[in-house]
């Protein structure tokens, strides 16, 4: 009899021992702190992201003063008509390049053209601009919107014709003609590519004939 109680002691002590080992912690006394915290946390990101949005950040505010910059109008238009690729033999061998032809104007009688080389297509166009610059004329034109007679001019082998046109007309004309006419503020005339269709040729004919308005008045 004393076996059997002592037994049932030992078994009851132990079943008391795993119950208290299975018993899990109270979250009560850490929950409320954690929760605070990332309260706390929250609070001071939202706090971040509103200075930001009210400051404009670093990045935000140069956007932003960017944006409030007025554009500083050019004096000039400027339309590219062509982008080459040309080489040059050299003694170690070929050397590539990039070469632009662009017209300049600013639609109120002043017209230029250039031709610029070098080895990458945004510094070609920059020398031509400038090439542009240097060769500007100026143009007469009859009542502020065509030319005063009729041109035919031939430079090596292009050769054009321009005629004065009645208002309303527009400008009837080819690509390389038509960008030189709009930017020199010609908005009616009749035009025709007679010889070849190189560009360059075609475009330095047409500067030549637009010169030749000033030398006859």
């Amino acid at each position: 009899m004393a076996d059997s109680s002592e037994k049932e002691n030992i078994d009851t002590k132990e079943t008391i021992l795993n119950e208290e080992a299975i018993v899990e912690p109270d979250v009560s006394a850490i929950l409320p702190s954690s929760v605070a915290d990332l309260i706390d946390q929250k609070d001071k990101e939202e706090g971040g992201h509103d200075r930001g949005r009210r400051s404009g950040g670093r990045k935000g505010g140069k956007r932003r003063q960017r944006e409030d910059r007025p554009r500083e109008q050019k004096e000039f238009d400027e339309v590219v008509l062509q982008v080459d690729r040309v080489s040059r033999m050299m003694k170690g061998g070929r050397r590539l390049s990039f070469r632009a032809s662009v017209v300049i104007g600013d639609r109120k009688s002043r017209v230029g053209f250039g031709i610029g080389k070098a080895n990458e297509v945004q510094l070609a166009v920059q020398k031509a601009v400038r090439a542009a610059r240097k060769g500007l004329i100026t143009v007469a034109l009859k009542d502020n919107r065509t030319i005063s007679h009729r041109v035919n001019l031939k430079f090596k082998a292009a050769q054009i014709l321009i005629m004065p046109a009645s208002e309303g007309t527009g400008i009837i004309a080819g690509g390389t003609i038509r960008s030189i006419m709009v930017l020199a503020g010609v908005k009616d005339c009749l035009s025709k590519n007679i010889g070849a269709s190189n560009k360059i040729n075609v475009a330095k004919a047409t500067i030549k004939a637009l010169e030749s308005f000033n030398a006859k008045n």
